[in-house]
């Protein structure tokens, strides 16, 4: 199997289904404590959420902080339409701003990233695993946070995907797997393929040795 990511109506239906069960209430629910804690501790007043799916995490963030403004990014036509649906309260008041793109248009992303500068979260939920150039994906994220911004980033950890695996029963040929090929099938959201978090965390880091370098080469 090869990464694939479902679209469109399919795509939809299949998000809110699985939002409705007690593991999609539960991981949604994670979530939100996850990026609501964030914006409390760190004053932040921009959101901008790509892929963000059918707005189920930006609209209940906005409900939460008066104040907070959202740029939602979805390279999905449908998903957009379904997330103006839900946020179309946030979108008349001026606090949400659409955006049909994908991390990769640079010349979309990058205008909204300098909005309320220094202030800005900007959230990659369950993206990267559909994107076959992962590494050039996570480039272009830190290119978009300029200084003082946050980047979270919500993923499949290919360990768990094998432990769930053992949870299950399934025979070790299935896990170890897993473990080398690192491909799941999501189901309503299509074939993914999992990450390594200490592949992520490299990273994470070899961005932060380039940012440094580059900042030294301005002094």
């Amino acid at each position: 199997m090869s990464i694939k990511r479902i679209q469109g109506d399919a795509a939809v239906t299949g998000f809110e289904s699985y939002a409705d069960t007690p593991h999609g209430r539960l991981r949604y629910d994670l979530l939100f404590h996850y990026y609501f804690n964030i914006i409390r501790e760190f004053n932040r007043q921009h959101f901008i959420d790509i892929g963000g799916g059918n707005g189920i995490l930006s609209e209940r963030l906005l409900r939460h902080f008066p104040d907070l403004k959202v740029s939602f990014v979805d390279d999905d036509q449908m998903m957009l339409k379904r997330a103006a649906e839900l946020l179309r309260e946030y979108i008349d008041n001026g606090r949400v701003r659409l955006l049909q793109a994908s991390v990769f248009e640079k010349d979309k992303l990058e205008p909204v990233m300098h909005q309320n500068e220094g202030k800005v979260l900007l959230g990659f939920n369950h993206v990267i695993e559909y994107i076959r150039d992962k590494s050039g994906a996570i480039a272009q994220l830190f290119q978009y946070a300029i200084p003082g911004s946050i980047v979270g980033i919500m993923y499949l950890n290919n360990s768990h995907e094998a432990l769930r695996r053992l949870l299950f029963k399934d025979e070790l040929k299935d896990v170890l797997e897993q473990i080398n090929h690192k491909i799941v099938n999501m189901g309503h959201f299509g074939v993914a393929e999992a990450i390594d978090s200490e592949w992520l965390d490299r990273q994470g880091m070899g961005q932060a040795q380039h940012d440094e370098a580059e900042a030294g080469r301005d002094l």
